[in-house]
C-alpha cells in the first residue's frame, strides 16, 4: 500500500492558515500497481493533519476508524478507512462511483501513512515552504 500526492497549488500568504487552506493537489492511494483512491482537489496538509492525529491516537491504542472530511467538498467521507475483521481495514470515499472490495492489514496502512507524512514534509521543505512557520503536522 502507498499513499502518494501530486502538489498543485502551493501557499501564498503568511498567515499561519495558509499552509492547511491553499496547500492542494492530488491523493493517490495504491495497492501493489492498482489506484484504489484518485481524487483531485485534496487540501493535502489538512488531510495531513487527520493522518497524523488517527495514527498518533492509534499508536497510543486508540484505534478508531480513520475518517477525512474536508472544508472543499460537500460529500463525506472524502476518504476513510474502516476496521474489518482481522485487524484488516477496507477503504471508502463518497468521492467514488465504485465501491472498493479490498482490504489491506493494519501494518501497511500505518506504513504507508508515516511514508505519506514524511514525503509531504520533506516535499513542502524542498519547494521552500517554511513549515515551521505555519500550522503544519506531526511527523
Amino acid at each position: 500500500m502507498k499513499i502518494d500526492f501530486k502538489i498543485t497549488t502551493l501557499p501564498q500568504g503568511p498567515e499561519s492558515y495558509q499552509l492547511i487552506a491553499n496547500t492542494e493537489g492530488q491523493l493517490i492511494i495504491y495497492d501493489e500497481e492498482k489506484i484504489l483512491f484518485s481524487q483531485d482537489g485534496i487540501l493535502l496538509v489538512e488531510f495531513a493533519r487527520i493522518l497524523s492525529e488517527w495514527l498518533q491516537n492509534y499508536e497510543s491504542n486508540l484505534k478508531k476508524d480513520f475518517f477525512y472530511s474536508s472544508m472543499d467538498f460537500e460529500e463525506e467521507p472524502v476518504l476513510a478507512f474502516y476496521h474489518t475483521s482481522n485487524s484488516n481495514f477496507k477503504i471508502a470515499s463518497n468521492l467514488l462511483e465504485v465501491s472498493i472490495k479490498e482490504e489491506f492489514d493494519e501494518m501497511d496502512l500505518k506504513i504507508a501513512a508515516k511514508n505519506f507524512l514524511k514525503q509531504l514534509y520533506i516535499t513542502l521543505i524542498y519547494e521552500g515552504v517554511e513549515v515551521s512557520k505555519f500550522h503544519s503536522f506531526m511527523l
